[in-house]
Formats: C-alpha cells, structure tokens, sequence
C-alpha cells in the first residue's frame, strides 16, 4: 500500500482510502495516477554536484552533532500508559505526547513556535514550528483524551548553512525521542542510517521498522522531505 498526497490539503493518505481523512477530499483513480506519476519524476530527476555536496556536508554536521550532543544526555523517561490496540493508532496521549516533545526539543535548543490546533472531519491535528526549518503535524483522534494516530515532520526552508542543516536532522531526533524514549544515540543513529541519511543524498523514498513504530520519508516535489511514524501493522 503506498501513500500519495491529498490533492486539496498536501496530507498523506492511502492510495485505496476513498477520501482524505484531514479535509474529506475524495480520492480518485486520477488523483492516484498524477500523484505516482510526480513520485516517479522525482526519483528520475538528477541532482547536481553542489547539491550532493551540500548533502554530504549536512550528514557530516548531523553524524557529529546528533552524536556528540546526545551522548551524555541522560534520556527522557517513558511514560507509562496503556496503549491502545486499535489498527494504525500510535496509543499516545496527545497532550502526554506534545508535552514531551517539547521537553525534547528544548534540550536540542529548538524552539515550538506557532502551535495551532485544527479540526477536520475524520482525525484533529496539532501543528507546530520546529527551529527554523521543521514543521511539525501531529495527527489525532477526536475523541477525548485524544490519541496520537500519527505524526509527522517536514524539513525545509533555512539559509542552507551548517546550522539549518544541523537544526534539521536535530528536529528528526526530536520525533525519534519523543515517540521512543530511553533509547541511546546509537539506537537512533541507526534509524537514520536504515532511513537512507547517511547515504550522500537525501532520500526519496523509504521505511525502517522498530518494534511498533514505522518510521516514513517521503520525498514530494515541491513539498521537501517529509517524516513521519506511525503503527507498523
């Protein structure tokens, strides 16, 4: 089952659901076809060498900055909490779950600007900036409390110097922390490695499974790099 981007609201949805979850956008055989057909101009479109280069030095800043700054931080302790059984739902608390990645992302010197709840017509969304160059959308439930069903981080924008790149890969394991906490820097740096990151050039496409989370990178045109977890069946 692969997953396009909705037509009217850019949110990632199922090729076989009938409609965006978000917005209620029905989902159409012609919706799919021009969404796999712009998935597929991307993974055919060259990249030059200064974007690779760039590249390499991002992963360069990030292997040494996710590395060397989290080594000795002592992790966040899980909260304990029942987690729902319920088919592609995360189980977290959302209001356990933002608490947290704040926590995290202070100790990572990111600033949460512009949180903003919204309402759609299937799941609610809590979405916040992250540093300079991340966004963030966390997918939930509408009932109450409300559950985590997914969440996701978009990486884009910034001035492309090191410290953009750096806030970048540092917003990603900020997602990492907060939806796997206890984990050391190895464990999360081996994420990023199974995700494709430390390959030279971003990733256009690809998963890493961990226990119950799947973690996500889509790469849309026009949409930058995008992340996201949610529950692996």
């Amino acid at each position: 089952m692969a997953d396009i981007l909705c037509p009217n609201c850019n949110k990632r949805v199922s090729e076989n659901a009938s409609a965006c979850p978000k917005c209620g956008e029905p989902i159409t055989e012609q919706t799919v076809f021009e969404s796999k057909e712009k998935i597929k101009k991307v993974r055919k479109k060259t990249r030059g060498f200064v974007f690779v280069i760039f590249i390499c030095l991002v992963v360069i800043v990030a292997v040494n900055k996710f590395g060397s700054y989290l080594e000795d931080k002592e992790p966040t302790k899980p909260v304990s909490q029942k987690v729902e059984k319920q088919k592609l739902i995360l189980g977290f608390d959302a209001k356990d779950y933002m608490s947290r990645f704040r926590v995290q992302a202070s100790e990572m010197n990111l600033a949460i600007t512009d949180e903003k709840h919204l309402s759609g017509e299937v799941n609610d969304s809590i979405e916040a900036n992250v540093g300079c160059c991340a966004y963030l959308e966390v997918t939930t439930t509408k009932t109450s409390p409300a559950k985590v069903v997914e969440v996701t981080v978009s990486l884009g924008g910034g001035d492309g110097s090191t410290a953009a790149a750096a806030q970048k890969l540092l917003a990603l394991a900020t997602l990492i922390m907060t939806t796997q906490p206890g984990k050391d820097s190895s464990y999360r740096g081996q994420i990023l490695r199974d995700l494709g990151f430390m390959n030279g050039k971003l990733p256009v496409e690809s998963k890493a499974i961990r226990g119950d989370y799947r973690y996500r990178v889509l790469n849309y045109p026009g949409m930058g790099l995008m992340i996201g977890v949610d529950r692996a069946q």
